[in-house]
């Protein structure tokens, strides 16, 4: 089941798939899908206000953050496309195909096709 538009806290622990047009967010220096306390990732991203929780790995969850074109930019190189996580980490790449869609669809469903109003997940 799909949380959407969760509330971010710094204390939260968990699987951590940062995504931007398809690619995902694997950080330096081990090129891995972040996991822990997100306050001690340091991750080089601006701080989301909601993230969207996909899913749990190991009976920990796993979040979907949606980057900016500003955080690809200051993190040039580290992001790659999804064949790239396949190879290098495959126990997530179900995580992050789903974190995909999800971003996908978030993107693509912002208006409501009957009304045209704004949705709100």
């Amino acid at each position: 089941m799909i949380n959407h538009s969760i509330n971010l806290s710094e204390s939260q622990v968990g699987w951590w798939i940062v995504n931007y047009q398809q690619k995902v967010l694997l950080p330096l220096p081990n090129n891995k899908i972040p996991f822990g306390l997100y306050e001690e990732l340091n991750l080089n991203i601006t701080m989301p206000n909601v993230v969207h929780h996909i899913g749990y790995k190991d009976e920990s969850p796993v979040y979907l953050v949606q980057a900016s074109e500003s955080d690809v930019e200051s993190n040039e190189g580290e992001f790659v496309g999804l064949r790239q996580v396949l190879y290098q980490q495959p126990d997530m790449f179900e995580y992050v195909a789903r974190a995909c869609q999800v971003n996908l669809f978030l993107l693509t469903h912002k208006y409501c096709g009957q009304c045209g109003q704004e949705m709100d997940l």
